[in-house]
């Protein structure tokens, strides 16, 4: 029983620490779609000049922080009255 408790205590503890690798591993890094940007916020430079494109992207965790922006060209429905040859109203869509 003493073995066994022991084995049991060994798992859990590489099962936490395994997370918590796993957890600091995920919070170096961000990846960025296509239509998509991002400006890296640092604590102690501020906002930075350059503007991230898609890709991978590499960060310092807890220091820095992605403000990620979506560029893609959205489209709208303007709806809007006009007149004909024959003096008709039109609507369009």
């Amino acid at each position: 029983m003493n073995q066994a408790s022991r084995q049991l205590n060994r798992l859990l503890s590489v099962g936490v620490g395994g997370f918590f690798a796993l957890s600091a591993a995920k919070s170096c890094y961000y990846v960025l779609d296509g239509g998509q940007r991002a400006i890296v916020f640092d604590q102690r430079h501020g906002l930075g000049e350059d503007v991230k494109g898609p890709g991978l992207h590499f960060l310092i965790p807890f220091l820095q922080k992605p403000y990620v922006f979506d560029v893609r060209v959205k489209a709208s429905n303007v709806q809007t009255e006009t007149g004909s040859k024959d003096l008709q109203n039109v609507t369009l869509t």
